[in-house]
């Protein structure tokens, strides 16, 4: 106990004694580093002369991009779930169409607007599908991204478990 309070006693002895010093042995043995008192008034800079108003303009503007990404992929995701309901319509109404002018062929009715109707079954089919293909992934591409630049919002969910079901707000 007595060794601990004299090593404790030296190391105060030895920090007050470097506090008092303008310029430490250590630190003033080292080329090209300044440590003078001079040199901590002057040069090191003050909260005060902080240019907050550039680190508040670099953050609204990740901030104006960030929003400017969510509602791009906000859009993608809207447009692509629009292409694939379109896409669908046409496909059954093409398939309908189709059906249409292959029943009146059958029951002896072929006639030339058969013949149109069929066609047009058939490009609303075409149509359909491509519609489809496009819609579908930039549905899912624009919802990813979405949940990635679009943290901010708040949704209402519907959970179901062992013990129940239940609303989930996430903000």
């Amino acid at each position: 106990m007595r060794s601990l309070t004299l090593a404790l006693i030296a190391a105060l002895c030895t920090l007050s004694s470097y506090a008092q010093s303008s310029e430490p042995a250590m630190l003033a043995a080292q080329p090209g580093i300044h440590h003078s008192t001079e040199f901590l008034d002057n040069e090191l800079p003050t909260l005060a002369s902080l240019n907050k108003s550039q680190y508040y303009a670099d953050y609204k503007m990740a901030a104006d991009r960030s929003d400017a990404k969510c509602g791009k992929y906000k859009k993608m995701k809207m447009i692509g779930i629009i292409l694939s309901g379109v896409g669908g319509g046409l496909i059954v109404g093409g398939a309908v169409m189709i059906g249409v002018a292959v029943h009146n062929v059958a029951n002896g009715n072929g006639t030339l607007n058969n013949v149109g109707l069929a066609g047009g079954g058939y490009a609303c089919v075409v149509f359909g599908v491509f519609s489809t293909g496009a819609g579908i992934p930039l549905a899912v591409i624009g919802s990813v991204k979405q949940k990635k630049y679009c943290s901010g919002t708040s949704t209402l969910m519907l959970h179901s478990g062992e013990n129940g079901t239940g609303l989930a707000l996430n903000f």
